[in-house]
């Protein structure tokens, strides 16, 4: 539905930036949550386990199919500029191009195109987020499956939900360059009010709700406000390091289940890392260490939820952060500083960095009647502590993706159609009227 003129919601703003760029009103509008991943970091790409939640930030997009051509226009709030951005959706014709956050829009109509008439897609968007840009809680994954759920509803499309995580991910893969796991996605695509997930990242990618309804505790989420960039050698160099050492454990330990073919961690035991420690790098052997550590880490922190047992949850999260400062090296001055705040606070269980590192977001347990105490803390000594300001807000898992259409959102074709047949409906009843008078 519309929304009345004055609301600054971030829906009603993807709407009016679509009114101001296409001169035009919107007829599909589609919305899907960032994420924050409250324990199991850098375990996805190597088969692992990681437990995220669906945050309450979201991006919005509202667009209007049109029923030929191949022409696609996308504008962004949150580009800076507002430029049109235009390609051509066809297949075997799309490519990775400038400017890069298109490209997340694009890398998705790409993977949807052999669901669509002819293979082709044209529509205008318009794209408005909540989610705060390189923080490590999962814009680019959030705007992934917004496109994805625009289009579902725009062409009457049904993607199971996994499907279109999957998607979502080749977007990332050949679109952004990002070799990335498939939590950020999934969870994005398959989040649930009130709960965690469990991924299981391995395929079928079974996912487990977790219940984490408590009114008693909350969430504190801490942008340090150095924003992270993954497209580059860091990231992928740690996906290769641990595929070194996976390979090396796998040559030695291989069983059916278990072959020298795949590398990844998945299932590797700290005790086999140790008994391959001279096979690898000392590199290759502490990134190990760290995801087969933070594997386990993981399934007992799901236990600890389950039974409300937050001293233990917080302790496994600050186990999970020092892991991922020392073994993983992937946190910041930064990230560090935020943690060792939180944890000093009276009401905090645990604190660690959450997303793929280098700049982003902290993710802290508290007592719910701590949190704005803690917020205040966080930001006063953060500041003193580096110069720079936080941003803080408090968060509950929320919902998944949602869509809708305007009431009057038919295609060209189908109001023609609904036309004829009014048209056909109310000649029939005149011939009818005429006989009867007739008689």
């Amino acid at each position: 539905s519309i929304l009345p003129i004055g609301m600054e919601s971030p829906a009603a703003e993807a709407d009016a930036l679509f009114a101001r760029a296409f001169h035009a009103s919107p007829t599909v509008r589609a919305s899907a949550p960032g994420r924050v991943n409250v324990i199991g970091e850098h375990t996805d790409y190597n088969g692992g386990f990681v437990m995220p939640i669906a945050i309450e930030k979201r991006t919005h997009v509202a667009g209007r199919v049109h029923r030929e051509g191949t022409l696609c226009r996308v504008v962004s709030a949150d580009a800076g500029d507002e430029v049109i951005v235009e390609f051509h959706a066809k297949k075997g014709t799309m490519a990775r191009t400038e400017p890069a956050w298109a490209n997340y829009v694009k890398g998705v109509v790409a993977q949807y195109l052999d669901d669509l008439p002819g293979g082709t897609a044209s529509f205008d968007l318009a794209v408005k987020s909540t989610v705060p840009l390189g923080g490590g809680l999962s814009s680019s994954a959030a705007l992934e499956v917004a496109t994805a759920t625009f289009l579902e509803a725009a062409y009457g499309l049904r993607i199971d939900p996994k499907v279109r995580a999957l998607r979502a991910q080749r977007c990332e893969h050949d679109f952004a360059g990002v070799p990335c796991g498939i939590m950020d996605q999934m969870i994005s695509s398959c989040g649930l009010a009130g709960h965690a997930l469990l991924i299981d990242c391995i395929p079928p990618f079974e996912t487990t709700p977790v219940p984490l309804n408590d009114p008693s505790v909350a969430f504190v989420v801490a942008n340090s406000n150095v924003k992270h960039q993954l497209e580059g050698s860091e990231y992928s160099s740690r996906v290769r390091e641990c595929h070194a050492a996976a390979t090396a454990i796998r040559k030695r330990f291989a069983d059916a289940s278990r072959p020298p073919s795949a590398p990844l961690l998945r299932g590797a035991t700290m005790a086999e890392l140790l008994a391959c420690k001279d096979a690898m790098s000392p590199l290759e052997f502490q990134r190990a260490r760290h995801v087969i550590s933070e594997d386990a880490r993981t399934q007992d922190a799901v236990e600890a939820f389950r039974r409300h047992d937050y001293a233990t949850a917080g302790k496994l999260m600050i186990e999970s952060h020092n892991s991922l400062r020392d073994d993983y090296a992937v946190s910041t001055e930064e990230l560090d500083a935020l943690v060792e705040i939180a944890t000093s606070m009276e009401g905090v269980y645990g604190a660690r960095m959450t997303g793929g590192g280098f700049g982003g977001c902290t993710v802290t347990l508290v007592k719910v009647d701590k949190a704005a105490e803690l917020i205040k803390t966080l930001e006063a000594e953060y500041e003193r502590r580096t110069g720079k300001k936080p941003t803080c807000f408090i968060t509950k898992p929320g919902p998944g993706p949602t869509s809708s259409r305007s009431p009057f959102a038919m295609g060209r074709g189908r109001m023609l159609v609904s036309a004829a047949i009014t048209l056909a409906v109310a000649v029939a009843c005149s011939l009818a009227i005429r006989k009867a008078r007739g008689h």
